[in-house]
């Protein structure tokens, strides 16, 4: 499968001219003097892929942003991320400034699960690893494979290269299980995510007392039905108390209405009642108060009646005698007697009793006529009193129509509520004993099939037998014998662990694993990034002063030929699979071809280049 390859390393800057490094699609060698920023550069390289830091050094302070340039199938691209840290910006073309314009994309450094904003699922996507999963422990729990676990494979830092860890282990033993996943995906293809997980044993113990809880719980709802019905007699009785319920309600809605409706019906006619009752009340007052005007007027009556008998009597109303003085006719003489005075008197009482009679004919007409309304209002009211009685009497027969419908409902309503709560009792009994089936499987002990832990001995042996030819190859004593140890989980070479080797065939060893994964991968199509970064795989020392020399301390650095490291670049010059990059402080061999690329680190200001980074004034 295509992977990927680097083009160019570049650190660009606020007035600072760029510092750039090129890569060829072969071979690239950066060697020279130390302290010059080789190891710098593979440092570089991965915080350009999502390490979480970059050493800072003096040369690299007036920088702002690193450049990694990758050239994939049909697609040139460009990571472009702060020194500080932070996202990182993708660009669709190899440059070495940033651009003004927007990225294509702006992905996130950090792998966050299920996520395909990050730069790892981007690159992962890319060489075809993109949501392989991997076992994490032994209870086969499992972690995605992100682009900083697989990183160690393919970029070799200068500590990691001689570690006296395994070359596909990092310092960190507690990820050995998940590294040797990660093995096998890249020489299998097969990942783990078909693993059935396993309960961890403080889960277990957990979901075995909570178990025993809920059985304490199930046995108090166990007695609670104990004497209960079955469920689908329960459900038969909440569907036939339903309709009940829906029969029954209406009709006293219907009931309660015609009841509000004599009720209202009754008030109105109570308040008609004693409306009509206070109006015979005031008639009965005005009638009393005409009674004594009556009185009055027939007192009056009875007066002037007297009056005129005693003046009939006495001659007071003779024609020839003045009724106030005695005098005759002759003698009455203006001004001191009135023309006929007698007869005006007589006139006037006359007139003063025609007149009250007239009133008191009126008076009583408006009294018969105040009789009259009573007697009609009398008979209003009485009628409102009955219509009043009648309508309360409609309404108490209507309530003790609807009292025993409310009772049958309300006891309805009870029992409804009494099934139901069995009912739910039972989902409930029902759902405990689910989780309690749960909780019981989960306190078991489990007969899971072991999970593979290794790539097969076939994939071992085949990984084993490149690195045995690359080693062969370059010079490199292995007596025909290159294995994997599993019991002492090691690389094998002349039947001695990596582990007890001096730095320089650690780390030649670990060159030849790296390499030789890569060549496995490619001859075999599976996914690999394309290129390999390697910060010193040669520690070359002088040839020993005594050739053979025995009783050698196993504590000793062994010694490497000079051989080796020519032998190693002819192979990466000529025959390597993927783009590989050495970092080393020894000079490689002269005879490179014009394809390989040599950048010299000089240290020394006018000759050649100085560094990564030019010397600081």
């Amino acid at each position: 499968m295509a992977g990927m390859i680097l083009t160019h390393l570049t650190f660009v800057g606020k007035d600072v001219e760029p510092a750039t490094v090129d890569f060829s699609p072969g071979l690239t060698v950066i060697y020279g003097a130390s302290d010059t920023g080789k190891s710098f550069i593979v440092d570089a390289v991965d915080f350009a892929m999502g390490s979480s830091h970059l050493r800072s050094i003096r040369e690299s302070k007036p920088y702002s942003f690193v450049l990694l340039g990758l050239k994939g199938d049909d697609e040139n691209l460009t990571l472009v991320r702060s020194l500080s840290g932070g996202s990182i910006r993708v660009y669709d073309a190899l440059l070495k400034e940033v651009p003004e314009h927007p990225p294509i994309v702006e992905l996130k450094a950090k792998h966050t699960k299920g996520q395909r904003n990050t730069v790892s699922a981007f690159i992962l996507n890319r060489i075809g690893l993109h949501g392989k999963v991997l076992r994490k422990n032994a209870q086969n729990q499992v972690v995605e494979l992100t682009l900083r676990r697989l990183a160690p494979l393919f970029v070799v830092h200068e500590g990691q290269m001689v570690a006296l860890t395994p070359p596909y282990h990092t310092a960190s033993r507690t990820d050995v299980t998940t590294e040797l996943s990660l093995l096998r995906v890249m020489l299998e293809g097969e990942d783990d995510s078909g693993l059935k997980a396993a309960t961890p044993d403080d889960v277990r113990k957990v979901s075995k007392g909570k178990y025993e809880v809920l059985q304490q719980v199930l046995s108090g709802l166990y007695r609670s039905v104990q004497e209960s019905a079955p469920v689908a007699e329960l459900h038969r009785q909440s569907e036939a108390l339903s309709r009940t319920i829906a029969e029954l309600t209406p009709t006293i809605e219907e009931v309660l209405a015609r009841r509000d409706s004599l009720i209202r019906t009754q008030n109105e006619l109570a308040d008609d009642q004693r409306s009509l009752e206070h109006r015979i009340g005031q008639m009965k007052e005005v009638t009393a108060r005409f009674g004594l005007l009556r009185q009055q007027y027939e007192s009056d009556l009875a007066r002037l009646e007297a009056i005129q008998e005693a003046g009939s009597v006495l001659g007071f109303f003779q024609s020839d005698v003045c009724i106030f003085c005695g005098a005759s006719t002759e003698h009455q003489v203006p001004p001191g007697h009135a023309v006929a005075e007698a007869e005006k008197f007589a006139e006037a009482i006359a007139a003063e009793q025609q007149k009250t009679m007239d009133l008191l004919t009126d008076l009583q007409l408006t009294l018969d006529d105040l009789a009259s309304q009573v007697d009609i209002t009398q008979a209003a009211a009485t009628e409102a009193a009955q219509r009043t009685e009648t309508a309360r009497a409609a309404v108490v027969a209507l309530e003790g129509e609807i009292g025993p419908r409310q009772q049958q409902l309300a006891a309805a309503y009870a029992k409804q509520s009494q099934v139901n709560h069995m009912l739910a009792t039972y989902e409930q009994i029902e759902e405990i004993e689910r989780l309690a089936s749960t909780f019981a499987a989960l306190g078991e002990p489990e007969d899971i099939a072991a999970a593979k832990k290794w790539p097969s001995p076939a994939s071992l042996q085949a990984l084993a037998e490149i690195i045995r030819q690359l080693l062969d190859n370059w010079g490199v004593e292995t007596n025909g014998t290159v294995t994997f140890d599993i019991e002492q989980d090691d690389l094998l070479v002349d039947s001695r662990p990596r582990h007890t080797r001096g730095k320089g065939m650690r780390s030649v060893i670990h060159a030849g694993f790296t390499l030789a994964l890569s060549e496995y991968c490619q001859q075999r199509g599976l996914p690999h990034p394309g290129f390999t970064v390697l910060d010193s795989p040669l520690v070359t020392y002088r040839q020993p002063e005594a050739a053979g020399t025995e009783n050698k301390n196993e504590n000793e650095e062994e010694y490497v030929s000079s051989d080796v490291a020519a032998a190693f670049y002819r192979y990466l010059d000529s025959e390597a699979a993927a783009q590989t990059i050495v970092i080393e402080n020894t000079t490689p061999p002269a005879q490179l071809s014009k394809a390989a690329l040599v950048h010299r680190f000089t240290k020394q200001k006018g000759l050649g280049r100085y560094g990564f980074f030019p010397p600081i004034s």
